[in-house]
């Protein structure tokens, strides 16, 4: 496959299950034939702290059930790239599967 295209793992939210609450979400992109990954990681503005930490960077609070929420979705998409990765590199993927770079 010589053209230039990607396979998009899909969008994964992360929030407090608990209280039914979404605080962001990350995807992933992986490029074929280079196969370099790009991770997209959204979160909303509700979880910005005013807290100033570091210089030219946003800080962002989250309580132990969201961190952990954040860690599962993570690791889904890691688990993502992982698998499409290799399925790929096999052409065990239908031409679907692929999208034409935005």
């Amino acid at each position: 496959m010589n053209v230039e295209k990607e396979i998009y793992t899909g969008l994964y939210l992360f929030g407090n299950m608990k209280l039914n609450t979404s605080c962001g979400g990350v995807s992933a992109v992986i490029k074929v034939p280079t196969y370099n990954s790009n991770v997209l990681f959204f979160i909303n503005d509700s979880h910005v702290s005013e807290e100033d930490s570091m210089e030219n960077a946003k800080c962002y609070k989250f309580n132990l059930e969201e961190l952990e929420s954040i860690q599962k979705a993570i690791e889904r998409a890691l688990n993502d790239i992982r698998n499409l990765e290799s399925l790929s590199r096999r052409n065990l993927l239908k031409d679907k599967a692929y999208r034409n770079p935005i």
